[in-house]
């Protein structure tokens, strides 16, 4: 749905589910109608969403407040890196976790070159996930939940000299549980910003 303000929203009814006698899933009681609203602006804290929940048969408002629409969103970044640009993807066998990297703007320099540069003003994160088995692909992994979320953006101070901020999410929902300042990249920043471009045929 969308109004004259190019607003978006959805309604979503939830029911509980059972098998009958053949094993189907039928529609059992009623369990709850919730509405996503799409507000860029108004709600810019939950990623552009409102939401509104009732359950039950007596439809009683569900959360003590309004904040409880965090839940829905799941955290609390800075920004919403899955709408930037994929840069590479990893998977770590040893704790059985799988990376994405992504940046809001793709680096000055090519694939294949030594070194990435990113220009005053971008912003890239390493979005880490567990892994779960995918029931439709034998032996294929897929991501699970977010284990953590780690930023790295590129500022300017007066000198023109660049200044990199570091910041790492994990727990959930999610919370901030690092946050560092560099002249020169570091540690987990050195790292983020030198990883390479996956070249595509």
């Amino acid at each position: 749905m969308e109004d004259s303000f190019g607003r978006r929203g959805e309604k979503c009814d939830a029911i509980s589910e059972q098998l009958d006698e053949t094993g189907a899933i039928r529609t059992a009681a009623f369990f709850q109608v919730e509405f996503m609203i799409r507000d860029r602006k108004k709600y810019a804290d939950t990623l552009g969403w409102g939401f509104a929940r009732w359950r039950g048969t007596d439809l009683k408002p569900y959360g003590k407040n309004a904040a409880f629409a965090k839940e829905c969103v799941g955290w609390e970044l800075p920004a919403n890196p899955l709408r930037w640009k994929v840069i590479t993807s990893s998977a770590n066998r040893s704790d059985s976790t799988m990376s994405t990297s992504m940046a809001m703007t793709l680096p000055l320099r090519m694939p294949g070159q030594i070194q990435n540069k990113y220009a005053n003003g971008s912003a890239l994160a390493l979005i880490t996930w567990t892994q779960q088995e995918d029931s439709r692909w034998f032996g294929a992994k897929i991501p699970a939940t977010v284990k953590f979320v780690e930023f790295v953006f590129v500022g300017a101070i007066a000198d023109g000299r660049a200044l990199y901020s570091y910041q790492e999410f994990e727990g959930r929902p999610l919370k901030e549980s690092l946050a560092q300042e560099y002249q020169v990249p570091q540690d987990r920043a050195a790292e983020l910003l030198s990883q390479r471009a996956a070249v595509m045929p």
